[in-house]
């Protein structure tokens, strides 16, 4: 599967983006409201997951005396630990709004 494809399947879910509801229409005899759904993409998300799932790794890795010398996954933890540092510098950056949103989910 090619990394389009599943980028395109994730967003499909909309797992990661959050609704924008806009009035569209109202009827005040009858009390009746329209709405527009726009999805926009909820960054402060993606970065809070990267963030749980460094934490459960690591959390693993401390749990168990065998998986705490295991180099491969100390390697692989190390790794998820530069991309979240990455994406947080890069939202920080590009992103401010969603940077703030970010930090308060992840504390």
């Amino acid at each position: 599967m090619n990394l389009t494809k599943l980028v395109n399947q994730v967003l499909e879910t909309r797992r990661f983006q959050k609704p924008k509801y806009t009035p569209t229409q109202t009827d005040k005899e009858m009390g009746k409201f329209s709405w527009d759904i726009e999805y926009l993409p909820d960054l402060a998300s993606i970065y809070s997951e990267v963030n749980k799932f460094e934490k459960d790794l690591k959390d693993v890795l401390i749990s168990d005396e065998n998986l705490s010398k295991d180099k491969e996954l100390i390697e692989f933890l190390y790794g998820i630990r530069q991309l979240k540092n990455k994406l947080g510098t890069h939202l920080r950056k590009n992103y401010p709004d969603a940077h703030r949103e970010a930090k308060k989910i992840t504390g």
